[in-house]
């Protein structure tokens, strides 16, 4: 994870560490969003060197500047995962905590099957 990243991920878990939202499973979508905040940051810096049109080495042409593309692809990548995490404020509603895990027939028949192992 990038040190942009790995910052935003702070951040966030900050906010999420209480609220028991935030599961192992979960790890790996709320890293792909922190390291495309860190794209988004770094194409920001860039935008903001070079500005919305470079010169195209070649034709010496004004062209869009492709950080701009690569801003906006990661912008919408990145709330997408937003919406799935509640942090906008129309999905936060929609996202809650369960109450209790419930375990599922299967967990229980091996859990029971792994007591038995023991007593034998």
């Amino acid at each position: 994870m990038s040190r942009e990243a790995a910052v935003e991920w702070q951040r966030v878990m900050r906010h999420y560490a209480a609220s028991g939202v935030i599961t192992q499973v979960d790890r790996a979508g709320l890293a792909a969003y922190c390291e495309l905040y860190a794209r988004i940051r770094e194409a920001e810096r860039c935008i903001h060197e070079t500005g919305l049109v470079i010169t195209d080495p070649k034709t010496q042409r004004q062209v869009p500047n492709p950080y701009v593309r690569i801003a906006d692809r990661a912008y919408a990548e990145m709330r997408a995962y937003a919406v799935e995490f509640g942090m906008t404020p129309s999905s936060r509603s929609r996202v809650s905590a369960p109450a209790e895990i419930q375990e599922d027939e299967f967990s229980k028949y091996l859990r029971d099957k792994r007591e038995k192992a023991v007593d034998e």
